[in-house]
């Protein structure tokens, strides 16, 4: 593109025909021998100026390969289409998080808890923390509560908010966003998931390990462990029983790969009594919530898929070509599925009548 304007070029090219006019006259009065080297002048003058002046009516009107890229900021805000016959989220949120990895909605504070690994899911680094959300998917506080390493699954009771954190358990006052408790659990590999029953009661999974651990006050136990449980991620407690979301059997701790697939599976809390809910295999499992009426959701992270689980243990996929999504949550009142797309750095919130 020429650096000069359209009008500069083309006076420059009147201006030097005017003067070779003259000198052409001069030069044909004192000898015929300049015809030939005069000619040659004058057509590469005129082709320099012509390609001046056509470079200039380039720069006059700019190519379509030159215009500038296209504002991407109103597009982050709208969600983008969905896989075919899959419904729109409602809302999300991709900014002030870093890979979250689970989100839970507390009714009494009536806010989204987030927690965010940023960084390594297994390396003590200082760097994880927790945000906090409105219901309409706004930041109130991004980093809410911070000075955790890899902050996993999060629950609420009695005013605090229970956090896994690689081998302990974060407990948190939601008044004054302060760390009240940290209750460490000798041996643990990799905590992840945390439910808690009506008494307060917390279960936490193990996915390395195999294990389950229960804390009555602050004192943690091995609950079940082995292979009953084999690599437990999402944990639920529905009624009288634990429901657990298992990663699935043979883990690779390389790639996080399984050579089966994961179930969902129940324990009695009194006899832990264990029950495969779902006789196939599903994916690796991660996010688990109750649906209400007898079922569950549950993520699969690896496969991006999240399942709708009926009552007879019947699965379907709901939503499909997620990226990781991870430990889900629940907004009952606004019939919300809260979906954290941890390696897109994302919350998803996805309305529950449409993904019937």
């Amino acid at each position: 593109m020429s650096k000069y304007p359209l009008w500069t070029l083309s006076l420059r090219y009147v201006l030097l025909c005017t003067i070779f006019r003259k000198v052409w006259g001069n030069l044909l009065c004192l000898a015929p021998r300049y015809m030939a080297p005069l000619c040659i002048a004058t057509l590469c003058l005129a082709t320099l100026c012509r390609t001046g002046v056509v470079v200039a009516e380039e720069a006059a009107t700019p190519a379509a390969k030159t215009a500038p890229p296209a504002d991407q900021s109103a597009a982050a805000e709208e969600p983008a289409a969905p896989a075919a016959n899959q419904p729109r989220p409602r809302w999300k949120l991709t900014t002030g998080l870093a890979a979250p990895e689970s989100a839970y909605f507390d009714a009494g504070t009536q806010a989204i808890y987030v927690s965010n690994i940023d960084g390594s899911p297994g390396e003590k680094d200082g760097k994880g923390y927790i945000a906090k959300l409105g219901l309409d998917g706004k930041m109130i506080a991004e980093r809410w509560v911070e000075g955790m390493n890899a902050p996993k699954g999060i629950r609420t009771h009695a005013g605090k908010l229970y956090v896994t954190d690689l081998d302990r358990v974060q407990v948190i006052d939601l008044k004054t966003a302060r760390i009240t408790g940290t209750i460490i659990i000798k041996n643990a590999k990799f905590l992840n998931d945390v439910a808690i029953d009506d008494a307060g009661t917390v279960y936490v999974s193990d996915l390395l390990d195999n294990t389950i651990y229960r804390i009555a006050g602050d004192t943690p136990a091995v609950w079940v462990s082995g292979k009953e449980v084999p690599h437990p991620n999402g944990l639920l407690v529905h009624d009288s029983e634990l429901i657990v979301a298992s990663w699935g059997e043979g883990l690779d701790s390389a790639n996080f790969t399984t050579k089966q697939p994961g179930q969902l599976l129940s324990f009695d809390l009194k006899s832990k009594a264990r029950q495969i809910l779902t006789p196939d295999g599903l994916g690796n499992l991660d996010g688990l919530e109750n649906d209400g009426s007898g079922g569950y959701y549950a993520s699969d992270y690896l496969g991006g898929n999240v399942f709708h689980v009926g009552a007879d243990g019947t699965a379907r996929v709901i939503l499909s070509g997620l990226p990781s999504p991870a430990d889900l949550g629940m907004v009952e009142g606004a019939q919300l599925l809260l979906v954290p797309l941890m390696s897109e750095n994302a919350l998803a919130a996805y309305e529950l009548p449409d993904l019937q």
